[in-house]
């Protein structure tokens, strides 16, 4: 759960242009590939889509790394933004 993580070190590293107009929380998942559903299921687990405020905002990036023997390596990065009140 979300809520049992600790705070992301994404902050410390964002513009305070952003930090002024949002609060941001954000993490990466890594795994290797087996299917779609296999990832869908680890981001959905996360509960980062559970946030109630009406103006959040998600963002969401993947990255994969081929390696030898047909291995997958699997990055999601995950953000959710709301405004700054």
């Amino acid at each position: 759960r979300l809520e049992d993580r600790p705070p992301s070190s994404v902050d410390s590293n964002l513009p305070e242009s952003i930090t002024k107009m949002w609060t941001v929380f954000g993490f990466s998942l890594h795994f290797p590939f087996t299917n779609v559903e296999e990832i869908l299921s680890r981001i959905e687990s996360t509960e980062i889509h559970r946030n109630k405020n009406p103006q959040v905002e998600f963002g969401i990036g993947v990255r994969v790394f081929a390696y030898p023997s047909g291995l997958l390596s699997v990055w999601v990065f995950l953000c959710s933004l709301v405004p700054s009140a």
